[in-house]
């Protein structure tokens, strides 16, 4: 009745029942002790749970009108009780043995977490991540509930949240396709909100992943990669890395120097399996799902040093069809010619791109063969303009001023997300301005073959830089 009609219990002309709600919850608080405890069922448990999910929810939605209807006392009263059942299950999840079985009650009061962190992530927030251990060792369907509540913890990247995240995107990308995780209710929902949550972690300049508390990634032996494309065709790649003395210095994430470091490694290894596991399961080399895939695989590698990802044939593999997938969706060539592509998608991925250009020459090389497929059969410029998705940059490149007050319009990555998109159209002009002018039609280059020799694979990829001047010209990002 809460969760549907609210604290008038659905009677019309009412307002919020709180004398009848408040031993209603009084009771509820004492079944929860008792079922935390072990002195009551599983089931008064769950119902208590229930009950108490609901009335938080209820209160929530309805605060506007408590906090004006006058009867301040006795919404104290109730909310008394609530704060009481929630401080028992903050201390029951702290007190869970980290080597011992995980209860099974963990995943019934985890929901009332949830929804209490959403409504109200200050109060508790301390118990909260003494509590995190312990919710963090749920099964990928029993943590999704509290993916949503996890992005208001500050550094959540730096506490166990990290690990239970990316098993879950792990296992939502597979579900995608794979029935077994379908039957474990893994939504698509779901792995976009961990695709979105670590691509923007991982993206931030305050964040620096290789020294997160990153999980071992899965073996991906079993997985059988495509080999590269034998190249036909090596050349250097141009890029557009100029530098304007008067511009905003832009942060982005710091690259590792150390390619041999752990927390580097960890992050070569989930980008590879997530993409295997993901890739497998895409017949079509389209579609939302897709370029969400790319986007996340590619965001991990942005502190990973090239010569990490080249150490490996399996990861180089999975790089070069993650950086393809970015240039596609960006500039809508191959396979995103005939798909559309989200605007908050399309936003990370410029990001990511313009973050990434200068540190990954697959990206470069990759942007250079979809900027050659775009613009074949038209006018050499054609593919030099990115075209954006309705809503994905500020209308007409506006940047919000400093003397605005309208804090509704604030874009902290406009700065950033249009410098980026400059960044990467000066690398496709760049492109365009190296191929023959007696003919339109692009010749395609081809990627390097990976060689046995990581050192002279590396040296292959070594780019000319092209240094263009004038006030179009860009900052570096670091």
């Amino acid at each position: 009745i809460l969760s549907e009609h609210g604290l008038n219990f659905g009677l019309p002309g009412r307002e919020a029942m709180l004398g009848r709600l408040q031993p209603l919850m009084e009771l509820v608080a004492g079944e929860v002790r008792l079922g935390i405890e072990g002195y009551s069922s599983s089931e008064n448990l769950c119902a208590a749970c229930m009950m108490l999910e609901a009335a938080i929810v209820a209160f929530g939605r309805e605060s506007e009108q408590l906090e004006t209807g006058g009867h301040l006392q006795e919404v104290a009263e109730c909310l008394r009780h609530v704060h009481r059942a929630m401080s028992d299950i903050y201390n029951y999840c702290a007190d869970v043995p980290a080597e011992s079985e995980l209860p099974s009650d963990i995943a019934v009061v985890a929901r009332v977490v949830a929804a209490w962190q959403l409504e109200d992530p200050r109060l508790f927030e301390q118990e909260f991540q003494r509590a995190l251990p312990a919710l963090c060792r749920l099964d990928p369907e029993e943590f999704q509930v509290l993916l949503p509540c996890l992005q208001e913890l500050h550094d959540w990247h730096l506490t166990p949240a990290l690990a239970a995240v990316l098993q879950t995107a792990l296992a939502a990308v597979k579900g995608c396709e794979d029935e077994r995780f379908s039957r474990a209710q893994l939504s698509g929902e779901v792995w976009r909100h961990c695709a979105f949550m670590l691509s923007e972690v991982a993206l931030d300049a305050a964040a620096y992943l290789p020294e997160a508390p990153l999980p071992v990634a899965p073996e991906t032996n079993a997985m059988t990669p495509k080999g590269l494309a034998a190249a036909a065709l090596v050349a250097t790649v141009p890029l557009a890395s100029s530098v304007l003395a008067s511009g905003p210095q832009l942060p982005r994430p710091i690259q590792a120097a150390d390619p041999d470091n752990p927390g580097v490694q960890r992050l070569c290894d989930w980008s590879c399996a997530l993409w295997f596991a993901g890739h497998a399961g895409h017949r079509v080399r389209s579609g939302p799902r897709y370029w969400e895939l790319a986007l996340l695989c590619g965001a991990l590698l942005v502190s990973v040093p090239e010569a990490a990802v080249f150490a490996h044939a399996q990861a180089a593999t999975a790089s070069e069809a993650v950086w393809t997938a970015v240039a596609e969706c960006l500039l809508a060539s191959g396979s995103a010619a005939s798909a559309t592509v989200e605007a908050a998608t399309w936003r990370l991925t410029l990001r990511l791109a313009g973050f990434t250009l200068d540190r990954h020459h697959g990206l470069a090389a990759a942007l250079t063969r979809a900027a050659l497929l775009a613009g074949t059969g038209q006018a050499p410029s054609f593919a030099t303009v990115l075209t954006p998705p309705s809503g994905a940059l500020p209308a007409d490149g506006r940047i919000k001023a400093d003397d605005d007050d309208d804090d509704d319009d604030d874009d902290e990555w406009a700065l950033a997300d249009l410098a980026a998109q400059r960044l990467v159209e000066a690398h496709l002009a760049a492109v365009v301005a190296t191929q023959p002018k007696c003919s339109s039609a692009a010749v395609p280059v081809a990627p390097p073959v990976l060689s046995a020799d990581v050192g002279n694979t590396f040296s292959s990829l070594q780019t000319t830089t092209v240094v263009t001047a004038g006030g179009d010209g860009l900052s570096m990002l670091d």
